[in-house]
């Protein structure tokens, strides 16, 4: 009988839990199983006991698959979010790798390699909480140099840019090493040069 509820319940997870393939060899076995088959108890409980270490297996690939799911669901989010991120032009590179690491972990969830796809989800879930903070970064620098910028432009604007001619002159050379530093990308660096 708990043979009979595991089996229906492994039935009913076979879409949810991506298990529908395994899933022949253990309805077979169950079938075999019956004393209407094998007209021998003993042989009838011998394959019971098999189909028990099959469902084993099965629930232990479930197991892995929901671990699986729910650090791909974070990446996929990670990466949405990140995308849209007013930083986000300083983390394209990093943006870049965390996709085709998804696709490699949707890769080998197709082959059912859950573990390793957990693995690879796991390792963009990391990189995603520094490129956060690369984001962050490169948002208050494209802030502060839109300030200066803007205060550039608001002074020659104004007539008077040659009485400060020095200052234009300065804010040019911290604008251009700001935007040496924005190339490496080091943003902290750049918006203490703007400061």
């Amino acid at each position: 009988l708990k043979q009979t509820t595991s089996i229906s319940n492994a039935k009913s997870w076979t879409s949810v839990y991506e298990v529908g393939p395994y899933m022949p060899e253990v309805e077979a076995l169950f079938e075999s199983a019956k004393y209407d088959k094998t007209k021998n108890y003993v042989a009838s409980v011998s394959l019971l006991e098999r189909v028990g270490g099959k469902l084993g297996a099965l629930f232990k690939i479930i197991g892995q698959f929901k671990e699986f799911r729910t650090d791909y669901r974070a990446a996929q989010k990670h990466i949405q979010d990140l995308a849209v991120h007013a930083g986000a032009s300083g983390i394209t590179e990093p943006l870049t790798r965390m996709r085709a690491d998804l696709l490699f972990a949707e890769g080998r969830r197709n082959a059912r390699e859950y573990v390793t796809a957990g693995n690879v989800c796991k390792s963009i879930n990391e990189q995603a909480g520094k490129a956060l903070v690369l984001a962050n970064q490169c948002e208050a620098y494209k802030t502060r140099r839109k300030e200066v910028t803007d205060k550039q432009s608001d002074l020659v604007a104004t007539g008077y840019q040659a009485h400060a001619a020095d200052v234009l002159a300065e804010v040019d050379t911290l604008l251009i090493s700001a935007s040496a530093k924005e190339l490496l990308p080091d943003f902290e660096g750049a918006t203490k040069d703007l400061d």
